[in-house]
This record gives C-alpha cells, sequence and structure tokens, in this order.
C-alpha cells in the first residue's frame, strides 16, 4: 500500500462549520511518516505535509481528500474541485488509507498507476498477467447539485470488504462497474450491504469528481486496488463520456465491445448464496398474495405457451 498521496488543490475550510472559504490549485504531497509510515493514518493521529516542512493532525477524509488541522482554518488537501462556499462532509471514524476516486491505482507492467494519468497506448496488466493495450481512456465529470442523478454517485468499497485484505484500500466505483466474484461478474450496488459496501450521498461528494474508464482491444479483467474489476464493453456507454469526441476522431465509429462469458449480475436477488454469505446480504422478501390483492397494482399475470 502506498504511504503517500499527491494532491493539485488546496482547500480552505471554516473550523466547526466545514464551508469552503477559498480554494487554490498547487503541487501537495501528504504521507503518513509521523506515526509509522505504515500506509494508514488514525483520525487524531499526525501526516506529514512536504510542502510545509510540517505534521498536522488528521481530522478526517473525503472521498476525494484529506483534512488537517490548521491554525485558523482547517485545510483539505484534494484531486477534486469545490466551490467557495460549499459544504464539505467529512469522515470522521474511518482512518485514511491512501487512495481516491480518481486516484484509483490500476497494476501496470511498470506498477500501481493512478487511473488518470493512463494514457492511450499505454500497457496495463490484466487480471492473469498478460499486457493490455489501452485503446482508449473515457473520463465523465460528475456535477453535484440539482438534477443530479442518483446513479451517478459512487458505491464505496471498505478496504477488505471482498476478503483476504481485498481490496488493499478503499475503493470508489460506479455503482454499474462490475468485479469478478466466484465466477460471476457483480456490479457493486448488488453488493451494497451499509457496512463495509455502501452507497455515498452526493451530501459527501464534492462539486465536481470524476470517473475514469479504461478501454482495452476486448472485455477485460485489470487489478484495481487489488481486485479484478471489468475493462469498458459495449458502446452506447461511451456516448456519456466528456471526450466521447476524441474517440470519434481517433476511430472514426464506435466499436461494439462484447462481453465476457460470465454472468452478470445486477441486482441482490440474483446473487448466489455464496456471495449473500460472503457479505452479509439477503434477498428480498415479496409478498405476492399481498402485492395482487393490492387494487392499485401494476402487476399483469402472464399465462406461458408451453
Amino acid at each position: 500500500m502506498s504511504t503517500t498521496e499527491s494532491f493539485s488543490n488546496w482547500v480552505l475550510l471554516d473550523k466547526g462549520t466545514n464551508n469552503v472559504y477559498l480554494t487554490g490549485s498547487g503541487f501537495y504531497t501528504v504521507n503518513d511518516s509521523a506515526d509509522g509510515n505504515d500506509g494508514q493514518t488514525a483520525v487524531g493521529n499526525n501526516v506529514y505535509v512536504v510542502e510545509f516542512s510540517s505534521s498536522y493532525t488528521l481530522l478526517g477524509t473525503t472521498a476525494n481528500g484529506v483534512v488537517v488541522s490548521g491554525p485558523t482554518y482547517d485545510y483539505l488537501f484534494t484531486n477534486a474541485t469545490y466551490s467557495n462556499g460549499d459544504s464539505v462532509s467529512i469522515n470522521t471514524t474511518d482512518p485514511y488509507n491512501y487512495c481516491f476516486l480518481e486516484g484509483t491505482l490500476i497494476n501496470t507492467p511498470e506498477g500501481e498507476r493512478p487511473v488518470e494519468s493512463i494514457k492511450m497506448g499505454d500497457k496495463v496488466l490484466s487480471a492473469d498477467g498478460r499486457e493490455l493495450t489501452v485503446r482508449w481512456m473515457g473520463y465523465e465529470t460528475i456535477r453535484n447539485g440539482i438534477g443530479a442523478s442518483i446513479h451517478k454517485a459512487p458505491v464505496k468499497i471498505k478496504a477488505g470488504a471482498f476478503g483476504d485484505g481485498l481490496p488493499v484500500s478503499n475503493l470508489y466505483v460506479s455503482n454499474a462497474h462490475a468485479f469478478l466474484l466466484d465466477g460471476h461478474l457483480v456490479v457493486a450496488s448488488a453488493l451494497i450491504n451499509g457496512e463495509t459496501i455502501t452507497a455515498v450521498p452526493f451530501s459527501d461528494m464534492p462539486s465536481e469528481f470524476t470517473y475514469w474508464h479504461i478501454e482495452t482491444e476486448e472485455h477485460e479483467l485489470v487489478i484495481a486496488n487489488g481486485v479484478a474489476a471489468e475493462t469498458l464493453s459495449g458502446a452506447p456507454e461511451r456516448k456519456d463520456f466528456d471526450n466521447y469526441d476524441s474517440y470519434v476522431a481517433q476511430y472514426g465509429a464506435d466499436r461494439i465491445i462484447q462481453p465476457m462469458a460470465y454472468p452478470r449480475i445486477k441486482d441482490v436477488a440474483q446473487l448466489p448464496e455464496s456471495l449473500l454469505e460472503r457479505f452479509n446480504l439477503a434477498r428480498p422478501a415479496l409478498d405476492w398474495d399481498a402485492l395482487l390483492n393490492e387494487d392499485d397494482t401494476d402487476v399483469v399475470l402472464k399465462q406461458a405457451n408451453s
């Protein structure tokens, strides 16, 4: 696990309210050498800010950054964008594990790299160790506010939620992103259990945040924060990306990528018993008698052909 993170933005927060007072850009490096260099810092312990040559008390984290105590204002170091007056929700219980939505670590032949640093033509490693060429990197900026779709809210997978210490650090993904589990491709939203895997409310997110998507020649599995996660498949989804025009300019037209042969699970009701038990989930109960007796039910029964 990395013990150092670099950030491109700083935010001053009013003490006590966590409202954004002032924002700016600059290069800042935070590490955990102040409390033992173990890749994790508990709230209340110190982190070291290299550019300030000082240690600061960790107050908490956001989905995209780390908040430390300052003399007049508190500091948020982040790779996300905030606006003056934004209210920042701070997680004051979980320790800081050095990874973020934009900073998801992808295995490459040169080692782990933040997903946003990967470019078209670069190499990444498949889950079984093959070198894959990146055909395109799509990104989608989500603007948090009135009209923001709940379907764009991230899912947080806590470190160790999959078992055996995986993922190695907290992982934030879109709710439809799938992982290979027990021979199934399971989307993140089907695994939400309110404990180790949770939906992140928009109130906990900055005014803007970005999803990154890797496209390779085929639908593949790459390693993200230690777990096997899918690359892009299909084709219509590309139109949602901010840089779709760059794809068209490069390739001329959309290309259908056939999905892998693994069964795809999109809902908790489809999970096999092994995964229900593993993630402490239960299939939703459905009372058919009560449903069919409701006067305003929209259920229509059809006879199947034998």
